[in-house]
């Protein structure tokens, strides 16, 4: 890999990303992610980066080039394709958002090491937004309002600040990075190709992963909703009621998306301000497809239509109806429906429509009002980089959990015993911190409030843990000479509050992993930032497997805990298979790089089906399985601040005071003939910092003399210090 040739790609890619159009950035309201419409723009725009990546390929094939210049180019004419469709006035976050999925799956991109730019790269985060506060009111509209409401509490202050305690955990930087990663490496819209001009899928078991990662996203979400008193779980959306909180964005967000204003549900149709070919649909027809999946679900058929209008029916399976009920629910688009390759077979979208995608939209047009104006934006819920921070986005996941659910109930878990590996005996599994000196009561793990990144528009606080390990057991039931014939085997581990352990839709994944008994007895120590569901870097706007991208923030993996300590249960259990073991990618959430499954089992295993209705039926279940343990810890929250490193912002640090004397006359020449960018001016600097300080930390910043050679590194100190006026926005 050529690290000039990935730096010099990297860049131009930010630069598209962080750039202004000439014509105004937006208009939002013409693309959205959830949108058919939307997304069969996507995919020509894929087509098109994917057609001149690959023609630039084949015309430098034969010449002779430096290593690397040939992948170079092939992306250079992909970003030139997005440059000038951005000037040709082409959406720019259909191009953005067209190129980051290219990105994401390109194999010359994957070869240079170059990424899809995370959300702190982006236009509206690298230059935060100053709003002034009469611009921060909720929009005004005329609201619809119903024959009858809903039984309701009164909206009051206190019950508004219930739900807005949950706001820094919605409003988590790396949640909505994990989300929107997540939906560039598997997007319902699909993959372009070049061949036959078709899209694909990123992974066989797409419909089910969906279902999966969405519902464990909620899972833990209400686990965070149980450390406040004041807060129940989360209720499903029922199409006809109202939502009472309002939303609005953070301040730096406020010119790309709308306020959703309280005490407002559905519109019966559409917005009228929207063109046809962007607005939603009617609640009715809403109401129609998921009453039409439901009954599917239940008689165990979905109905498909050939090209040639031909009528027919597609059979639900053990085996296929997690993966083809999420394909439908989500829904992924038309060609992706085919019921087997060649067919010309497809799930009857007349019937079963795009339940969750249009309903994000009928959600993110709440409140909005005009079209191709600068008034009341459309809302949050309808863009993957956003979404989770409304509320509302729970609400409407939790309904969609529902139709996994029906899945779950429908089958039987029967691999319960057989899943167990020969002649291995899992005899304890704990959760300890890190830390030998840790102050956190025997038996628990502390969880932490710190101060919240204003800049990347967190608000309220940010939620962390003390580092923790998993300490797993495992005894060997033959002799010693027999102990080499043992097979590999999976280690499996879930927590759930204690209250909700008889619901198997509350159970967390934290790690899966896979071990060799080597020994009569062993035992293993896996750490937090190991986990087959996490991030794999606390960073990652660092060069890494795309696919690293969409794992659950390493910041999150504890749910918050209380006081005086909330209790949960473990559940572990050794299963007789072997899954992936690239340890390099959240291979939970984000799969492998094939089109496999790296993990033959239903996901969630042994959660993806019915075997327990109450607590006492589960401990009986489990009761003489030698595989399979359970046990209890607590989770607590500490008052103080946890940081793994205090940033103390000092007074006297400015641009004009500190920060622009970091950079030598050397630096400024190299930044400005190499990318363009002024390290002299303050506006450069604050819109680049991102990738300029990547570049302090790989050393290229700062140079010497005209060669360009690498010198001593930044001092931790001017490292802590250009961080802490990032942190302070800007003096």
């Amino acid at each position: 890999m050529d690290s000039q040739a990935r730096v010099q790609v990297q860049a131009q890619i930010r630069n598209l990303f962080q750039n202004k159009p000439a014509h105004g950035h937006g208009i939002s309201r013409s693309f959205r992610d959830f949108h058919p419409a939307s997304g069969i723009e996507l995919q020509k725009m894929m087509l098109k980066l994917v057609q001149a990546s690959q023609a630039a390929a084949v015309a430098v094939r034969s010449l002779v080039l430096q290593p690397s210049e040939a992948e170079k180019q092939s992306l250079e004419a992909a970003i030139e394709v997005a440059e000038a469709a951005i000037k040709d006035r082409v959406n720019p976050h259909l191009v953005k958002m067209a190129m980051g999925i290219f990105l994401t799956h390109s194999k010359e991109a994957q070869y240079l090491g170059v990424v899809a730019p995370s959300l702190k790269e982006h236009l509206e985060f690298a230059m935060p937004a100053i709003i002034p506060i009469e611009k921060t009111v909720i929009p005004e509209v005329t609201p619809t309002i119903p024959s009858t409401f809903p039984e309701l509490n009164p909206t009051t202050a206190d019950t508004l600040k219930a739900i807005e305690t949950l706001s820094y955990w919605r409003e988590d930087y790396d949640l909505n990075d994990h989300h929107y990663h997540w939906h560039l490496v598997y997007p319902w819209s699909g993959i372009s190709t070049i061949k036959e001009e078709k899209i694909h899928r990123t992974i066989d078991r797409q419909g089910e992963l969906f279902l999966y990662m969405h519902s464990q996203m909620l899972a833990r979400y209400n686990a965070e909703r149980l450390s406040w008193s004041d807060i129940g779980l989360v209720d499903p959306w029922s199409y006809d009621e109202v939502v009472e909180p309002s939303y609005t964005p953070p301040p730096g967000l406020r010119d790309e998306y709308g306020a959703r204003p309280p005490l407002q549900g559905w519109l019966e149709e559409h917005s009228p301000f929207m063109p046809e070919k962007l607005a939603t649909v009617s609640k009715d027809t809403m109401i129609f497809w998921r009453n039409n999946i439901n009954k599917g679900i239940i008689q165990g058929y979905f109905y498909t239509k050939k090209e040639n209008g031909d009528q027919g029916k597609f059979n639900l399976t053990e085996d296929n109806a997690m993966n083809w009920v999420g394909i439908i629910v989500e829904a992924e688009a038309h060609q992706l429906q085919e019921v087997s390759p060649g067919s010309n077979e497809f799930i009857d979208s007349d019937l079963y429509g795009t339940l969750h995608n249009l309903g994000h939209d009928k959600f993110g047009e709440i409140g909005y009002q005009t079209y191709m104006s600068n008034k009341n934006r459309w809302g949050v819920m309808g863009f993957t980089s956003v979404a989770v921070r409304d509320p509302v986005f729970w609400i409407w996941h939790r309904h969609i959990d529902d139709f996994r659910q029906s899945i779950v109930k429908k089958y039987k878990q029967h691999a319960l015993k057989e899943s167990a590996p020969p002649h291995v005996k899992l005899t304890g599994v704990q959760i300890l911190p890190q830390d030998e000196n840790s102050t956190t009561p025997d038996g628990g793990i502390a969880t932490y409030l710190t101060a919240p990144q204003l800049g990347l528009h967190e608000v309220n606080a940010k939620l962390n843990h003390e580092p923790y390990k998993w300490v797993v057991k495992v005894e060997a039931t033959v002799d010693e000479n027999e102990i080499k014939n043992l097979k590999p085997f999976t280690v499996r581990i879930f927590i759930a509050p204690k209250q909700l352990m008889h619901e198997q839709r509350r159970y967390i994944e934290m790690d899966k992993f896979l071990c060799t008994l080597t020994t009569k007895s062993a035992t293993f120590v896996r750490l937090d930032v190991e986990s087959s569901v996490a991030r794999k870097v606390p960073d990652p706007s660092e060069y890494q497997d795309p696919r690293c991208l969409c794992g659950w923030p390493q910041n999150m993996m504890i749910p918050n805990g209380t006081e005086l300590g909330i209790d949960y249960v473990v559940f572990a259990i050794l299963t007789n298979d072997i899954i992936s073991e690239d340890d390099t990618v959240s291979m939970s959430f984000c799969g492998a790089k094939d089109n496999k499954y790296p993990d033959p089992r239903g996901m969630g295993y042994p959660f993806d089906k019915a075997w327990f209705r109450t607590s006492s039926e589960m401990r009986e279940a489990i009761k003489g399985l030698d595989h399979v343990k359970l046990s209890e810890f607590k989770i607590y929250r500490k008052t103080q601040l946890y940081q793994g490193r205090i940033v103390t912002v000092e007074g006297d640090i400015s641009w004009e005071n500190t920060i622009q004397y970091f950079f030598t006359q050397n630096d400024a020449s190299y930044m400005m003939k190499e990318y363009k960018i002024d390290l002299t001016k303050k506006k450069d600097v604050i819109r680049y910092r991102m990738f300029i300080f990547g570049l302090v930390e790989d050393g290229t910043v700062p140079v010497d003399g005209n060669t360009n050679e690498k010198k001593s590194k930044w001092s931790d100190d001017k490292i802590t210090k250009f961080e802490a006026w990032i942190d302070a926005d800007f003096p």
